[in-house]
């Protein structure tokens, strides 16, 4: 009987064991994926809290608020949200019409009042789109996310995880506008070089404050 109620005590204290190993693993798979990129119209009570990514313009300048804190409103042209960030806040402060990707927690109020608390702000450097001419890689923006769009340009860099990751490749292409990570989860990926000239189509994303493309056919890299 008491080999028997030792070996419960074990089993339990096993299984609490792994149970707590369990939580642990899937709090740090869910901090590594990063923030959810989403739409502001997407945002219910459920999100309350949560830590997401959005992106679009300023409806109107940012504004020093009396205790501290800046605050804008970001349109992605699906709804407004008031954001606040309450980091020093370096000048000029983003005006209207400036592009800007935010990261932070959401606060889901009574009425469904939303805001988000802002720990991260990436303003992009072209705030309106006439600044880049049509057709170049600095026209593909934080604006554009979820769209789909072709690019060209040359290769500069090429990067393949290990066999055993899950990271996408990444390329890396450039022209006399900008540079722009091109990624993928290709089976067969494409038989360029450092040097190619390129042509991508895949659907424009915001990860991390980065803009990038993400390209989900086979065959939609081809060297020119």
């Amino acid at each position: 009987m008491r080999w028997r109620a030792l070996k419960s005590k074990w089993v339990r204290r096993g299984s609490a064991l792994f149970f707590a190993f369990s939580l642990l693993g899937l709090h740090f798979y869910l901090k590594g994926r990063g923030p959810e990129n989403i739409r502001i119209d997407q945002i219910t009570p459920r999100y309350n809290f949560a830590e997401v990514q959005v992106s679009g313009k300023l409806d109107s300048d940012a504004r020093k608020m009396r205790a501290g804190s800046t605050l804008f409103t970001v349109n992605d042209g699906s709804g407004t949200l008031a954001v606040f960030h309450d980091e020093p806040f370096p000048e000029p402060l983003p005006k209207t019409g400036s592009k800007v990707t935010a990261v932070g927690h959401l606060s889901v109020g009574v009425g469904n009042q939303v805001r988000l608390r802002c720990t991260q702000l990436t303003v992009d450097e072209f705030a309106e789109e006439s600044e880049a001419e049509e057709g170049t890689l600095a026209a593909v923006n934080a604006g554009l996310q979820g769209q789909q769009q072709t690019v060209k340009g040359t290769v500069q860099f090429i990067w393949s995880p290990p066999a055993d990751s899950k990271a996408p490749h990444k390329i890396i292409l450039r022209d006399d506008s900008a540079s722009l990570a091109v990624i993928h989860w290709l089976e067969n990926p494409p038989d360029i070089k450092v040097g190619d000239v390129v042509e991508a189509s895949g659907v424009v994303n915001v990860y991390r404050g980065k803009v990038e493309l993400k390209v989900l056919k086979e065959g939609a890299i081809q060297k020119i």
